[in-house]
């Protein structure tokens, strides 16, 4: 198959006066999805803190509980409260109804967090919709289906294959095959100009078809799976998640990314999927830690206790973290 030249001219003029409004667009979407990650931050440090509170009132109250309320004797009568004692007493009800009141306030608080981490992922989950939508159903305002970047990108992956194939690939894709002796000839200046900046455009392209391979996710599906607490994580494994990573992170290092909009489109889109895997991730877990504190926060101070280890040292938000950072 030939390698049609002068599609990939009109693509790039195309791409270049559009790039103002197009990159105006991402810019903003960029903006949006920072500010959704740096919330999810603030978020944890929240619900960080209203989680120590929580274990330091709970601790105080349980040991409240057992030094003033002691067993009462069977002879009701030997246990007649003086004045002094019964003031006493109901000076140590009211503060341990304070302690019970604090601590049922920072469940409340925790339960909150979790609500607001769950609405902010859904925020995210409508960029990554809104990307989605650009990039598989809509790449180019104003195009028809056939110029989809989709179509586009895997058809300058195969050229590339069925050219590297041919005796004579060297020869095609090489933009020094002009010259012959180290000659060079200025007729030929703006040709091979014009050949190394489709070369570069032809190698981002491979990345970029194979990073949008690893897509799993299906238009009807993206629009079910906005509604649910859990979605992305329920397609992908930490593998294929981590790939995808290494991918943009390869894309971000070619030369020729500045010069095409549309790879920091496809970049952001698969950024914003590990993110949200993440998130999910990471909201199962605040769930747990939640449910554990209903069910056990009277009875069992061991594994409340655990919960702050898994708190300081969460793979999740580190992973979030680092992704952050190649944005």
């Amino acid at each position: 198959m030939n390698l049609n030249f002068d599609t990939l001219d009109n693509f790039i003029m195309q791409e270049t006066k559009n790039s103002a409004t197009r990159m105006g667009d991402l810019n903003h979407l960029l903006g949006k999805v920072k500010h959704h990650i740096r919330r999810h931050f603030q978020l944890n440090k929240n619900f960080y803190e209203w989680f120590l509170s929580l274990v330091e009132n709970s601790e105080c109250l349980r040991h409240n509980l057992n030094t003033n309320f002691k067993e009462m004797k069977k002879n009701i009568m030997d246990y007649t409260l003086n004045d002094e004692e019964f003031l006493k007493k109901k000076k140590n009800e009211n503060c341990l109804k304070q302690k019970l009141s604090a601590v049922e306030e920072l469940i409340r608080s925790l339960s909150l967090v979790v609500r607001q981490v769950d609405e902010n992922c859904k925020n995210l989950k409508e960029l990554f919709f809104c990307l989605y939508m650009s990039i598989f159903e809509f790449p180019f305002d104003g195009e028809p289906e056939a110029c989809s970047l989709t179509s586009h990108v895997v058809h300058c992956g195969k050229d590339i294959s069925d050219v590297s194939d041919s005796s004579d690939s060297s020869a095609a894709l090489d933009p020094f095959s002009f010259y012959t002796r180290g000659d060079v000839d200025p007729t030929v200046a703006v040709d091979v100009k014009r050949r190394e900046s489709r070369n570069k455009m032809m190698t981002e392209s491979t990345i970029v078809s194979s990073l949008l391979s690893q897509n799993k996710i299906n238009g009807h599906e993206l629009e079910v799976g906005l509604t649910k607490n859990t979605f992305v994580s329920d397609f992908y494994t930490n593998g294929e998640i981590n790939k995808m990573i290494k991918r943009c992170f390869t894309l971000s290092h070619e030369p020729s990314l500045c010069f095409h909009p549309w790879t920091k489109q496809v970049k952001l889109f698969f950024l914003l999927t590990a993110v949200i895997f993440y998130m999910e991730k990471d909201f199962k877990v605040r769930v747990q830690i939640c449910n554990l504190i209903l069910s056990e926060i009277h009875i069992n101070s061991v594994n409340i206790k655990k919960c702050t280890i898994i708190l300081n040292y969460n793979p999740y938000l580190n992973n979030i973290k680092r992704i952050l950072n190649m944005f």
